[in-house]
């Protein structure tokens, strides 16, 4: 005769099951955050002067809350000769402005292939034109609208990453995917974004960028300026 222990679930089942149903609540909490648009800025204190609209403070967080600072577009291609700079031998300095950068991206920026699942036609990632936010002390956002269809259902994205740049290269403070934070940023999100960044890797402006940190003494935000001090 088996006794009523037998019966009973053990504590690791019970545990296990409670985490089980926890992380499905977040990946439930997760789709939905990330299914309402995060507002564009132009600037923090821009955001900042939106939060004095509320009358009452309101529970955090809450679909639509999410927001990133989006960077300005210069109208001038002063960019050219910059970009061609970054690809020449040789020490030397060069400086975009956050309008310059996004200049170029505008015009030549697109991904050479899309991100598709083993099977292609289940998942498919399109990555869009980045932008790029200069702020102070060395901070910078760098925002990628991204369209992901997946069995024929189409969806728009807005993934924003909010870094210091630094000696050691790109420290992420956050990452949102719309409205929704990634947990985990400089593992998660990193992950992320170096998938995303996939789709450009064959492209020439993508190795012109990468070839330039590789071989940089130091990259900086100086004002609203990005600094590459190449060797």
């Amino acid at each position: 005769m088996s006794s009523t222990s037998d019966k009973s679930p053990s504590i690791f089942g019970v545990f296990f099951f409670a985490v089980l149903m926890a992380l499905f609540g977040v990946l439930l909490g997760f789709v939905y955050m990330a299914s309402f648009s995060a507002q564009a800025f132009s600037s923090q204190a821009d955001y900042e002067a939106s939060l004095k609209d509320i009358e009452e403070p309101i529970p955090e967080p809450r679909p639509g809350d999410g927001y990133y600072i989006e960077g300005e577009v210069s109208q001038t291609r002063s960019w050219e000769p910059k970009r061609d700079l970054l690809g020449a031998p040789g020490a030397q300095t060069v400086k975009f402005t956050e309008g310059e950068i996004n200049a170029w991206m505008s015009a030549k920026f697109r991904p050479g292939a899309a991100i598709s699942s083993e099977d292609a036609s289940s998942i498919l990632i399109v990555p869009g034109v980045p932008n790029v936010a200069l702020l102070e002390a060395g901070t910078l956002y760098f925002n990628l609208p991204t369209t992901i269809t997946a069995y024929g259902v189409k969806s728009d994205f807005t993934i924003s990453a909010h870094c210091d740049l630094g000696a050691d290269g790109f420290q992420f403070n956050s990452v949102n995917v719309s409205s929704a934070k990634v947990p985990l940023p400089n593992l998660l999100g990193a992950k992320i974004l170096k998938v995303l960044a996939q789709g450009y890797q064959s492209t020439e402006e993508y190795t012109i960028l990468f070839d330039a940190f590789a071989r940089a003494d130091s990259v900086d935000v100086e004002g609203r300026q990005l600094v590459f001090e190449l060797r």
